[in-house]
């Protein structure tokens, strides 16, 4: 690539690194940010001459706002492990998918000797979501 800057997303987690000679910017996540308090993430590119210098971006937000308009969309009645783990996201900044996921295969080991879960019973993630507030 000829590029010296490359600009990614999706795993919601704002970073920069470089890796061979070129530059790698996560700007973050600003509806569920991970890590930084909770903090929504953005960046700001500033072009200098030839090259661009990143400004790494975190901001407060209305959180309680956003978790009230999520609890009357009706997703946690939908999907309410998703829910429970996204609100946790939302409220404190730390990911809990791979902790539940982990939860809810060590259950599937337990009650079906099996630890995938492909064709679990549908509550069984809903169980991996113990201890976290709902």
């Amino acid at each position: 690539m000829k590029t010296q800057l490359l600009v990614h997303g999706h795993h919601h987690i704002q970073e920069v690194y470089e890796y061979r000679e070129k530059k790698s910017l996560n700007p973050g996540s600003i509806g569920i940010p991970w890590y930084f308090e909770g903090k929504t993430q953005f960046a700001i590119l500033h072009g200098r001459g030839t090259t661009w210098e990143e400004e790494l971006i975190q901001l407060d937000y209305d959180r309680e706002s956003l978790l009230e308009d999520f609890e009357q969309s009706g997703l946690t009645e939908m999907a309410p492990a998703w829910a429970a783990v996204t609100m946790h996201t939302v409220r404190t900044g730390r990911d809990l998918n791979e902790t539940v996921k982990l939860r809810a295969m060590q259950l599937c080991r337990e009650e079906q000797g099996t630890g995938g879960l492909a064709g679990y019973p549908g509550g069984i993630l809903g169980e991996g979501t113990t201890g976290i507030p709902h």
